[in-house]
């Protein structure tokens, strides 16, 4: 299995005689209408309940830093959890955005870590028992024809279905690791400034 970025002869193409486009544009747009479902739901809420907000600011702060960590280091492993759907609703009354994405940030790339080393230490049928041979087999796709490019840029998507497949598939491929945490945190940190962007721009209008 290679890591290079480009596609690799004798090697199978994502949605071959299809674009790159085209195939990204169902799981794309997918992932914008759950994040504006969510962006949605934040504002209805704070319109309905406006005792509420500070209600959560306070705890948030309280608890904000150490249990956003805790939720997207477990959300990005093997913990079936919508990691986006939390920080949309986390990054909306926390009063330093910035520190949030920064702990989300370490959060993801560590838990993607944990998934490459297992990867890395285990065999293809236990992983592939653990994601589901669909999933595996669309990230293994992905993988091979597109390597750190494919971790990158589902990393920014939001609500990714196979980002994490992905960071395992990095693994059992043994893609070099300072490539792949290269990747990985240039992505999470797009990902999660785009999705702080998104809601703080939603809560004021």
């Amino acid at each position: 299995m290679s890591s290079k970025g480009a596609p690799q002869a004798g090697k199978r193409v994502p949605g071959k005689g299809r674009s790159l486009a085209k195939r990204l544009l169902r799981p794309a747009l997918l992932a914008f209408a759950a994040l504006l479902a969510a962006l949605a739901a934040v504002k209805a809420v704070e319109m309905l309940f406006p005792g509420l907000v500070p209600l959560v600011r306070g705890v948030v702060g309280d608890y904000g830093l150490f249990g956003t960590f805790i939720v997207v280091l477990l959300g990005s492993t093997l913990v079936p959890f919508t990691v986006d759907l939390f920080f949309v609703s986390v990054v909306t009354v926390f009063a330093d955005p910035v520190a949030l994405i920064a702990v989300s940030v370490a959060a993801a790339v560590l838990g993607g870590v944990v998934n490459y080393a297992l990867a890395f230490m285990l065999s293809r049928r236990w992983i592939e028992g653990k994601l589901g041979r669909e999933v595996f087999g669309e990230a293994r796709e992905w993988f091979d024809a597109y390597g750190g490019w494919a971790i990158m840029l589902f990393g920014i998507l939001p609500n990714s279905p196979i980002i994490d497949p992905l960071t395992f598939v990095a693994g059992l491929g043994k893609m070099d690791f300072r490539k792949f945490t290269i990747f990985t945190i240039a992505a999470r940190t797009i990902h999660f400034a785009l999705l702080a962007a998104l809601a703080l721009g939603a809560v004021r209008l």
